[in-house]
């Protein structure tokens, strides 16, 4: 197969053309920009697009179930997204161009369905290893397909390849097919069949679904919302009629084989089934997982295999890239559905029978003893008074109202310029600039008092007893519903070095701050992100008498211009935030879940209800969001309705059922 130790190089058509040797061509892969020369929504889906790109050596040369790796471009960010893509190879159009099927179901699908005709990609391939046809047996033979999905696409190309007819079906806009395959189907030699079970949620995932006939000399359609075919599973409905192919009157006239590619819940019970018929050797899986650099090379696309050495009890890695992305079942370790996975396809095809169809989903959390309506709040710093965003986005969905950070005397904050973009984030070194207390409870907090929210002001100092000072005086006022401390400040007395790393100076600010509060509101402490041992901060602020732990603040670093050969901010070195630190604060918050009893309020990167889910899942009890407030104001009201449709579609009531979820499914 294309792809196995092969040779990366950069080739252009000529050297296609020039080249003699069927070694060097069966070895190469090529790297290079391809044309768009179709990029369009497949008619009567949901968000599912073909893809044409020109490039004859990967049209020619590949084989189903391999692959391409594809670097989708936004603009001049070359880094958002980062890594390329994997997309199976779908259809060969004609000897200069070659078709994959994507649907738009992330960040970096989203931006290709966008770019249009014209434009180039950079592509690698064919990369993988395909299936395995065992064209050379004498015995007429019967191949089996089954689909789930957009798993149609590595599956599609096989009638061309076992007719050895690589001029493919043309894919018209409304989702037809040119008459061609079909008028040279019948021009085998052996009498093989080929049979498709094609399955989905509904119809308008079953691709091609009017058209597809002409490929197969059967089809069978299932869904799971019966909307169109068998209602059920392909898996199923494939069992149903297994002695079709298996019966003792075809096993001496046909060699059976079965090839699958779909969700990896439908790939775990068709391989549960095949393992009880003792039939997995007759079984291939195209397999999905995460790709980095799709040549093996970064080993992130580990899949566990039968240790060959063996008797099976042992496991080794392989790479479904190099060495798959199509594995013969019998190889994997493993493999079969585990609860978890069988249990989660269920709930997602059942979450509606576990809800009362008139209950609300309840998102409502307890910090301490402070009561949110929803679990998402503006990060201190980024919201201003309050005041600033009142006319672009209603406060309605917001769990909580918060302040930028306040000291005891005003601030003007460092010089200009405070803030530069870096890659998917932003660093600021904005001085930590505000009104101070005085100017804060005469002119600012009247304001925050008009809304039925609870107010958390943030509030920092330069020394300890200015941190007590401070909180003596703000927990004597009327419609504060919390403090929060922030500890990353620098501490002047101790030659600038953060409140927050120095375990001993941790301790004593956070129990004096709690004494002199006199248990009126909770302490909230937001703890900065480079200490040695984030869990240990946090116990000790646990123990000091903290109500509720807040992280991440953001992280040290710096910007450099390299044609003033000077740094971008005027002190140098400023806070990074936004989208880059995410899996940062994300593994800190889940660390600090796992060492606290108190609640945790997880923040960093969050730009979708989609970020906000995994910080809940890695142990956050509410979250915060800061940097993409100004790009997207209306943020938190529409994570707060992403999470609703979450929990419903996952058959939850609450949000507590997901909060720390992801530990207990280690």
């Amino acid at each position: 197969m294309y792809g196995k130790g092969g040779r990366l190089r950069d080739l252009d058509n000529s050297d296609i053309n020039n080249s003699k040797s069927n070694a060097v061509r069966d070895t190469l892969i090529i790297s290079e920009k391809c044309e768009i020369t179709v990029n369009q929504k497949i008619k009567d889906t949901e968000g599912t697009y073909i893809l044409r790109l020109k490039n004859r050596f990967i049209a020619s040369n590949y084989g189903p179930g391999q692959f391409v790796m594809i670097k989708i471009n936004n603009g001049d960010n070359g880094f958002d997204p980062l890594l390329s893509r994997p997309f199976s190879i779908f259809n060969k159009f004609n000897e200069n161009e070659f078709e994959v099927l994507y649907r738009v179901c992330g960040r970096g699908t989203g931006i290709l369905s966008k770019i249009p005709k014209g434009n180039f990609l950079n592509v690698v391939g064919p990369l993988g290893n395909g299936f395995d046809f065992n064209t050379d047996s004498e015995k007429n033979k019967i191949h089996v397909l089954i689909a789930g999905g957009i798993g149609i696409a590595p599956l599609y190309p096989i009638p061309g390849h076992i007719l050895n007819n690589y001029r493919f079906d043309e894919i018209k806009a409304d989702g037809g097919l040119n008459n061609e395959y079909n008028n040279n189907k019948n021009g085998k030699n052996k009498k093989d069949k080929i049979v498709l079970y094609y399955g989905a949620r509904k119809a308008e995932e079953l691709y091609f679904r009017y058209s597809i006939h002409s490929r197969f000399d059967e089809v069978y359609f299932a869904t799971d919302d019966g909307s169109f075919g068998f209602k059920g599973s392909a898996v199923e409905l494939l069992f149903q009629n297994i002695g079709e192919y298996l019966g003792e009157d075809k096993a001496e006239d046909f060699n059976v084989s079965f090839y699958a590619c779909g969700p990896k819940p439908m790939l775990s019970a068709l391989a549960d089934k095949f393992g009880e018929a003792k039939l997995l050797e007759k079984l291939q899986l195209s397999l999905e997982e995460s790709f980095g650099c799709g040549i093996g090379v970064c080993l992130g696309c580990a899949v566990k295999c039968k240790d060959a050495g063996g008797d099976g009890s042992n496991f080794a890695y392989k790479r479904a890239c190099q060495d798959g992305p199509v594995f013969h079942a019998g190889q994997l370790y493993g493999f079969t559905g585990s609860k978890d996975v069988l249990q989660t396809a269920f709930r997602e095809k059942n979450h509606g029978q576990n809800l009362n169809e008139n209950q609300s989903i309840d998102l409502s959390v307890k910090l301490g003893n402070l009561k949110l309506d929803y679990p998402v709040m503006p990060a201190s710093g980024t919201f201003g008074y309050g005041e600033e965003f009142i006319n672009v986005v209603d406060y309605t969905y917001f769990g909580a109202l918060v302040t930028k950070g306040i000291s005891l005397n005003p601030s003007k904050g460092n010089e200009m310029p405070r803030i530069c973009e870096s890659s998917c984030g932003l660093i600021n070194s904005i001085g930590l600039q505000n009104v101070g207390f005085e100017r804060f409870r005469d002119e600012k907090l009247s304001f925050l008092r008009h809304f039925s929210k609870p107010v958390i002001v943030n509030f920092f100092g330069k020394s300890v007893e200015e941190y007590v000072l401070l909180a003596e005086k703000l927990s004597g006022l009327q419609g504060i519903s919390a403090l929060e401390a922030n500890i990353s400040c620098p501490n002047i007395k101790e030659g600038g070095r953060s409140f927050g790393s120095d375990p001993e100076i941790v301790y004593e600010l956070v129990s004096s701050v709690k004494e002199v509060m006199g248990g009126k509101l909770p302490l909230i402490v937001k703890l900065p992100p480079m200490v040695s041992d984030i869990s240990l901060i946090a116990e000790i602020c646990e123990k000091a008498g903290a109500d509720i732990i807040s992280l991440i603040n953001t992280i040290p670093s710096a910007s450099i211009d390299i044609k003033t050969k000077s740094f971008k901010l005027s002190r140098g070195f400023g806070g990074l935030s936004g989208p880059a630190v995410k899996p940062v604060a994300l593994k800190l918050v889940n660390d600090v879940y796992n060492s606290v009893r108190i609640p945790v309020i997880g923040m960093g990167g969050i730009s979708s209800w989609e970020d906000a889910a995994e910080f809940f899942l890695a142990g956050a009890t509410a979250v915060a969001v800061g940097t993409y407030s100004f790009i997207n104001p209306k943020i938190i009201p529409q994570i707060v309705e992403g999470l609703k449709g979450y929990l419903a579609d996952n058959g939850f009531n609450d949000i507590y059922a997901i909060i720390g979820l992801a530990n207990k499914n280690k």
